[in-house]
């Protein structure tokens, strides 16, 4: 085997590498724990943690990014408030990439203001097409400790509204997220990254070189 041969297994086996990892599945968690807090403000906003999903409150309302109010354990929440009655609030998470997996830990369900069909309302689209509307009742202790998780879906949309069951008030209490987890779904998912590209490149190029000694030694 010539030296130049030699030389090129290196260069093909980090190409082999490179070329392979972006198609392994993806899992993101984000917690807040390193974004600054903020004041309620429109507009979308994306962690520090992963820049794979936005958020952006429903319906013309705000976010606001704060510490829990009571002894949680969580890190940071994000609150979603309405714009103003009729406005149900909500969060819309948009993912840069499609998803199969999805979890959140949600709340802040103040049973003062809920009524007996209160729940968790979680949309799962398409772009703009609706997939799938999920409903998880509240556990009605003002915290934000429910979990909601949904996996075998393939989205890369997820609208979160907590209902209150409230006629005229569903704006008094703001959706809040303390966690999400996601993962990217399958190896079409995600584009090859530059460096993976330059590495095919170089590799396709040594090979060529390779090709043509050997017609010039024939």
């Amino acid at each position: 085997m010539s030296r130049l041969v030699r030389s090129l297994r290196p260069l093909l086996a980090l190409l082999a590498v490179a070329l392979a990892a972006p198609l392994a599945a993806q899992a993101v968690r984000i917690d807040f724990g390193t974004d600054p807090d903020f004041d309620p403000r429109p507009g979308p906003f994306t962690s520090s943690q992963s820049s794979l999903v936005t958020f952006l409150a429903l319906d013309g309302g705000s976010l606001r990014l704060r510490a829990p109010f009571q002894n949680e354990p969580q890190n940071k929440i994000l609150f979603a408030f309405g714009a103003g009655v009729p406005s149900f609030g909500g969060v819309r998470l948009s993912f840069q990439t499609y998803v199969e997996r999805v979890s959140l830990l949600w709340g802040n369900d103040d049973p003062r203001r809920l009524g007996p069909n209160a729940a968790g309302v979680f949309r799962l689209y398409d772009g703009t097409t609706l997939l799938e509307t999920l409903r998880l009742g509240v556990n009605a202790n003002t915290l934000v400790d429910q979990e909601f998780s949904v996996t075998g879906r393939r989205f890369n949309r997820l609208e979160f509204v907590l209902d209150q069951d409230q006629p005229g008030t569903n704006t008094d209490l703001a959706d809040a997220i303390a966690r999400i987890e996601f993962t990217v779904a399958g190896p079409t998912a995600v584009v090859p990254e530059p460096g993976s590209v330059a590495l095919l490149g170089g590799g396709l190029s040594a090979l060529a070189l390779l090709a043509r000694l050997r017609r010039r030694r024939a």
